[in-house]
């Protein structure tokens, strides 16, 4: 019985003190180094150099099917093949501006298809572009803007003659 009394009090003892000591204990709790913080980006934006197209310039054909590559992520031109060559004209990559957040990243989404440039009057044959490419960083160096370059591979049927055009979309992205 004596052993059971013991328990009884040890017991009491324990639910007791912890209150007691809540009681006599302060009230109120402070933490002074807790964080708020905010991270903002300048809205993006992206600038085509009209200026500055997708430009192969004027090729001589043989009348055999033949293409042209223009690498803007090594601002090369392969020279046109099957025979084909440059006659005249300024070849250009298309010229774009894209302008952010300093250091912040970015991706470029480029036509995934072939694009079918239309061909004026009098034109023949079919002159496609496939396998885009760009001279894009994926990083923002100059938040006032940084300029890239886009290029793709020109494809022409047999016997493609005249003046073939149309236009194609560049989005960017924050990542």
């Amino acid at each position: 019985m004596k052993k059971n009394i013991f328990s009884i009090v040890a017991l009491a003892a324990m639910v007791v003190l912890p209150m007691s000591s809540f009681a006599a204990g302060e009230t109120t709790a402070t933490v002074s180094d807790a964080v708020g913080k905010a991270t903002i980006i300048c809205p993006l934006t992206l600038t085509y150099d009209a200026s500055s197209p997708l430009d192969f310039g004027t090729i001589s054909s043989t009348k055999t099917a033949f293409t042209v590559t223009a690498d803007a992520k090594t601002n090369t031109w392969n020279a046109p093949s099957d025979g084909a060559s440059y006659f005249s004209g300024t070849k250009t990559f298309a010229k774009f501006t894209i302008a952010g957040a300093k250091d912040a990243t970015y991706s470029i989404t480029l036509p995934t298809s072939e694009l079918i440039l239309t061909n004026s009057t009098n034109s023949v044959g079919t002159v496609k572009l496939t396998d885009w490419n760009t001279s894009a960083t994926g990083t923002i160096a100059n938040q006032t803007g940084d300029v890239f370059y886009v290029g793709a591979t020109l494809n022409a049927t047999e016997n493609a003659n005249g003046s073939f055009q149309n236009n194609f979309s560049v989005t960017v992205a924050y990542n």
